[in-house]
Formats: structure tokens, C-alpha cells, sequence
């Protein structure tokens, strides 16, 4: 047996208050707030990112300033007309007095410049950095001591 009820004013009142809800264009909205979130998210998380290999840079600049490597490099172990001979400064990397690199990246560890011939990594063998070797898949890795700076003299 079904009651039939009479609306009553309360119920006017609230059904302006509170219309029928449609679903299927709530859950596009969450969709779309939920990938604009992401989105920033991901923006945000790319931003910091960045911020943080700045910040590390500029820490190993400070750390390992280039000018600890400035000088003429002498490659060792080989006859004297086939050295070859590298020096570092503020120009860039001149290699047997041609200008083949106008800069190099320095991190205490490790020495690289770039050139048309491809990317040349050099590694410091000993704390006072005055020895480096070359780091390739050849052979023959040639091994270069500093002979002079510019700004420091050796001990």
C-alpha cells in the first residue's frame, strides 16, 4: 500500500536547492582537474629539477675552479717529435698552437672538450692534478703531465 505524500513547503524550498546532479559531466571535470594537476605536477617537478643541477654546477665551479688546470699539458712516453702538446686557459683548449675548443668542462675528476673530431674525456691520476690520462676504447690512452701554469707554480 503506497502513501501518497504531499510536497510539503520545505521540500520546495530544497529541491531549487540542491538540483539533480549529472554524473557523467562531474567525473570529466575530476578527469580534467586530475590531468591539469599532473601536468603541473610534472612541470613543477621538472622546474626543480633544473633548479638543482644549476645549484650543483655552480658548487662544482666553486669547488673546482678551471684555473687549478690552466697551463700547457705534455703528452708522455712517446718520441719527442710525436708529443703532443695541450694548453688549457681561459680561450679555450689549444692543441699543438691551433684553437680546437673555445671551452671545457672541469670537475675535479675528470676533463672534457668537444670537438668536430668528437668528445675528448681526460682523467687526473693523482690529487695535485697534475697528471691526467686519456679515457677512450683505443688502445693506447696517452697519458699528459702539466709542465707549466699560468697563475701557480708547482712544488
Amino acid at each position: 500500500m503506497a502513501v501518497d505524500v504531499k510536497p510539503n513547503k520545505i521540500d520546495e524550498i530544497t529541491k531549487n536547492l540542491y538540483p539533480e546532479v549529472d554524473t557523467s559531466n562531474t567525473k570529466r571535470k575530476r578527469k580534467i582537474i586530475e590531468r591539469v594537476l599532473i601536468v603541473l605536477a610534472l612541470i613543477g617537478s621538472a622546474a626543480v629539477f633544473g633548479l638543482y643541477s644549476d645549484l650543483f654546477g655552480r658548487y662544482v665551479e666553486q669547488t673546482y675552479p678551471k684555473s687549478d688546470v690552466y697551463g700547457e699539458w705534455q703528452e708522455q712516453k712517446v718520441a719527442e717529435y710525436a708529443k703532443e702538446y695541450i694548453l688549457l686557459s681561459d680561450d679555450g683548449v689549444i692543441k699543438d698552437g691551433n684553437l680546437i675548443s673555445t671551452s671545457f668542462d672541469y670537475d675535479g675528476r675528470y676533463l672534457e672538450y668537444t670537438t668536430g673530431e668528437g668528445v675528448f674525456r681526460y682523467r687526473f691520476t693523482d690529487d695535485a692534478r697534475t697528471q691526467m690520462v686519456q679515457v677512450s676504447d683505443n688502445h693506447y690512452n696517452p697519458v699528459f703531465i702539466l709542465v707549466g701554469k699560468h697563475k701557480k707554480q708547482l712544488r
